[in-house]
């Protein structure tokens, strides 16, 4: 699983910040951010609280407008949740929101890959490993210290909502985030 992660992430990163002087110069602003979360995974009547380590890479088109791409990696143990992750997503979204002051409040909405070894969570016969694309749903605020840096809180759903998490994480924008 962590190749999963791995290659697309990079490739992903290195697409999206080659373009990032030419975005800046239209006006677009660069966004950095990494967190925490607290995920659940519920199986029928079976569920499993799992430690996320998350990053992001988003652009602000405009005043209104994002788009951002995030990685993550879940473990039912949190001591070992990049080296043996089970469970690991990859989300494109949209992000609709407002700045008042140093608060933005903003609504995310795209899609995400996701892959789950529900055998490791849940014991065999549960179903293997998933992978599936899915819709994600979310919203967060973003509380600013300065111009630049802010503290971020999400939360997102994904699919029909067997998976959920509430992220914490540091958001930086190049530029300022107005």
């Amino acid at each position: 699983m962590n190749t999963l992660l791995r290659l697309p992430g990079i490739a992903l990163l290195g697409a999206l910040i080659l373009p990032a002087e030419v975005a800046e110069a239209d006006g677009a602003s660069l966004y950095l951010g990494a967190g925490f979360a607290d995920s659940t995974l519920e199986l029928g009547e079976d569920e499993v609280s799992l430690g996320t380590v998350s990053a992001k890479l988003g652009f602000q088109l405009g005043r209104f407008f994002a788009i951002e791409a995030d990685l993550g990696a879940m473990s039912d143990d949190s001591s070992s949740i990049l080296s043996e992750s089970v469970a690991s997503y990859q989300a494109l979204m949209a992000r609709l929101g407002v700045t008042v002051d140093r608060t933005m409040v903003y609504v995310l909405a795209g899609q995400a890959r996701k892959e789950i070894d529900r055998n490791t969570l849940f014991g065999p016969g549960s179903g293997g490993t998933s992978n599936e694309t899915v819709n994600v749903l979310g919203a967060g605020i973003n509380l600013f210290g300065n111009e630049t840096t802010g503290i971020n809180f999400e939360v997102r759903y994904y699919g029909d909502g067997d998976l959920s998490s509430a992220h914490i994480g540091v958001q930086h924008f190049l530029g300022g985030f107005r």
